[in-house]
């Protein structure tokens, strides 16, 4: 490296100077991009329960809840969680899980809860798929 010295001295006085005329670092985003980022990737469940949930008075049985988590992942581009994963971690949000009634039939269910708008539009994208499985693989071939 020695031989390379004055190369790199050089490389650094560039950018120092790129620096001081842009007056932050090059590919430097601002604060709340930054925390955005962190946010959307620090975990998927705690960001659908932001803005595809809410308390309420519904019950949507957990595999029902589990494709709209999915969906919303894809839209956002993130990673999903497991199905025992997303249950846990929605629990400890604060929402309610337990067996009843829906459409007459005895299922596992997240109680006390309703859509947001974005969720609804979630669910609604699950039905638009005319029977393609939103999960992907060969059945839409």
């Amino acid at each position: 490296l020695e031989r390379e010295l004055p190369g790199i001295l050089n490389w650094a006085l560039d950018g120092l100077q790129r620096l001081m005329q842009q007056g932050r670092f090059t590919g430097d985003r601002l604060p709340g991009m930054t925390a955005e980022t962190w946010q959307k990737w620090g975990s998927s469940v705690e960001r659908f329960a932001k803005f595809a949930v809410e308390d309420g008075d519904e019950a949507i049985a957990k595999s029902e809840l589990y494709q709209i988590y999915v969906r919303f992942c894809e839209d956002e581009a993130i990673p999903a969680e497991t199905q025992h994963n997303f249950t846990r971690e929605l629990k400890s949000e604060g929402f309610e899980d337990q067996r009843t009634r829906i459409d007459g039939r005895q299922q596992r269910a997240f109680v006390g809860i309703e859509l947001t708008g974005r969720g609804e539009e979630l669910r609604d994208q699950d039905n638009d798929d005319d029977g393609v499985n939103p999960g992907g693989g060969l059945d839409g071939y």
